[in-house]
């Protein structure tokens, strides 16, 4: 993988932890759930690479 793929594989994966993030705060009661699953989709996203 070249330098520009790599930069803008986290510049999307930031944006979109950002947006989980403003979802997150909006749904107290899910957070746990949520949480779990931020990280799950890290744990893959990760595994993918």
């Amino acid at each position: 993988m070249n330098w520009p793929q790599i930069t803008w594989i986290v510049c999307m994966s930031l944006k979109l932890a950002f947006e989980a993030f403003r979802v997150f705060i909006r749904t107290e009661r899910l957070s746990v759930r949520a949480g779990t699953f931020l990280v799950h989709m890290a744990w893959v996203f990760f595994v993918a690479m």
